[in-house]
């Protein structure tokens, strides 16, 4: 499956019906492949899915789920789809597991590596230990705004929470922003 040329959002094209059949290596939906093989890779789809989306040469965005995946689930997040950090909490953890598995056996078969894998598992909420966050400039000189940048953007959303990080990331998050005021 050919990767994505660019992670930034296509510039809105046409709305086009597609079909996800599978996952891209980006975590992003791949449609069934047009009449030249070319394939439309769509963020926050999921494999089973009629989608309506924009869309501009390999890339396509959401206008509308016609037909949802069964393996859809709620986000845990409220900033899940507009933040740019997370790709896949809207996939039920079984099939998620199952996909990020056959990647690696993938990867390592292209190297003629091959092992037995132990039952996967998934970090729960709460226990990332490293994030990479964003600040920009503040309404107040002395705090700035912290965040993630927006999906396929250089713009930050501000965050105040993180359902992934680790509570202490999340504690420091006030301490951050006045910390990262003195740079701006």
């Amino acid at each position: 499956m050919r990767r994505p040329q660019s992670r930034e959002l296509p510039a809105p094209g046409p709305a086009r019906s597609l079909v996800i059949e599978a996952m891209g290596g980006e975590g992003e939906g791949a449609a069934a492949p047009d009449a030249q093989g070319r394939r439309v890779y769509t963020p926050l789809t999921l494999p089973g899915e009629t989608v309506m989306a924009n869309v501009s040469g390999e890339r396509g965005q959401v206008v509308s789920i016609t037909t949802p995946s069964a393996d859809r689930v709620e986000p845990p997040c409220r900033h899940f789809g507009e933040c740019g950090g997370c790709a896949l909490q809207h996939w039920r953890s079984e099939p998620y597991l199952a996909w990020k598995v056959e990647r690696l056996r993938q990867t390592l078969s292209r190297e003629r590596i091959e092992t037995e894998f132990l039952e996967p598992f998934a970090a729960g909420p709460g226990s990332r230990r490293r994030i990479t966050l964003h600040a920009r400039r503040g309404s107040r000189p002395d705090i700035a705004r912290l965040g993630f940048k927006r999906r396929g953007s250089w713009e930050l959303v501000e965050i105040t929470e993180c359902a992934i990080a680790a509570p202490a990331l999340t504690a420091a998050f006030p301490g951050l922003a006045r910390l990262a005021a003195a740079f701006l």
